[in-house]
């Protein structure tokens, strides 16, 4: 949830994210249930506030303190593609001529592992 909750604030220029329990659940492909629970620890870590009901505000530094790496491999990947994207355009090349194939293939391992890191303590996480 902190990566999905840091690449929300990406998206807007304030803190407090109009979000219910319920759409956080319907981004996250997970019960209201585990939504309760996750916002309930990061509330205790202070990474969110929630004094309205449907709006959360993120505490950024905490959150990415606390997020896995898959946040930063993510936004490294979708950086550089957009830079790749407009240097394309400048110079009037095909997207397809771009020299990235072995910066997308380290991303994919990377983001991989970092998967397989956060599941892994995400259910020693909540088995406590």
């Amino acid at each position: 949830m902190g990566r999905s909750l840091l690449q929300l604030h990406d998206s807007v220029a304030y803190d407090v994210l109009p979000l219910t329990q319920e759409t956080r659940a319907q981004l996250l492909g997970v019960g209201r249930t585990t939504v309760t629970l996750t916002v309930a620890k990061l509330r205790r870590i202070g990474a969110i506030k929630s004094a309205r009901p449907g709006f959360v505000e993120v505490d950024r530094a905490r959150l990415e303190s606390m997020a896995c790496g898959c946040y930063a491999v993510m936004q490294s990947r979708i950086d550089r593609t957009y830079e790749q994207e407009l240097s394309a355009h400048r110079v009037n090349r095909h997207y397809s001529d771009r020299p990235t194939v072995a910066a997308e293939v380290v991303d994919r391992v990377q983001l991989s592992q970092c998967v397989e890191r956060c599941t892994a303590k995400a259910v020693v996480a909540f088995q406590k």
